[in-house]
């Protein structure tokens, strides 16, 4: 029998804090996610909930952030 993996939520201050820790815009992170402007909007207001796939995408992001940085570090 298969588990499902837990259920994992971003809540709006934690996209905020992704999207400052990444140092982006909100035009830039729309842009990187995919999404209007007005969308991450109201992600980060609490108007909408924020999907799963959001959350990923932060995630995958952040991570290929981070990985380009390692490798410069290394240079």
């Amino acid at each position: 029998m298969m588990i499902p993996p837990p259920v994992s939520h971003m809540t709006p201050d934690q996209l905020y804090n992704w999207r400052q820790a990444m140092h982006l815009s909100k035009r830039e992170a729309a842009m990187k996610l995919g999404l209007a402007r007005n969308t991450l909007r109201a992600y980060e207001s609490g108007k909408y909930p924020i999907p799963r796939y959001i959350m990923l995408a932060c995630d995958k992001l952040a991570s290929d952030a981070e990985f380009a940085g390692a490798g410069k570090a290394a240079a």
